[in-house]
């Protein structure tokens, strides 16, 4: 478990830290976005993000103005809950993490 939460812990550094994509200016410009309009609770808000993912960006926004921190704690709050998933289904969390880094991580990130 501790090195699960290592490799989480270093996945979610990476995603703080990367430089600007396609993806992340997207992501960057809605949480600016956050600070700068009054919520509009609505399935999909004037930006067309679903409301789970306007209640998560603006509860990061709420603590923090540093787009870093806010891909830092979207990337471990999402990891942490696909690791315990993999304790729920007992699916080794490291393995789990592992495949996510390889496969899936260059993808989003």
């Amino acid at each position: 478990m501790v090195l699960s939460l290592a490799a989480v812990t270093i996945l979610a550094v990476i995603a703080a830290l990367r430089r600007d994509t396609y993806d992340t200016a997207i992501y960057r410009d809605y949480f600016q976005y956050c600070h700068q309009s009054d919520p509009q609770w609505a399935f999909y808000d004037d930006q067309n993000f679903e409301l789970g993912f306007q209640l998560l960006t603006r509860s990061i926004a709420a603590a923090t103005e540093d787009p870093r921190e806010y891909f830092f704690v979207l990337t471990f709050v999402g990891m942490a809950c696909t690791l315990h998933a993999a304790r729920m289904f007992r699916v080794a969390p490291l393995a789990l993490v592992l495949y996510f880094a390889a496969s899936l991580y260059p993808l989003l990130f």
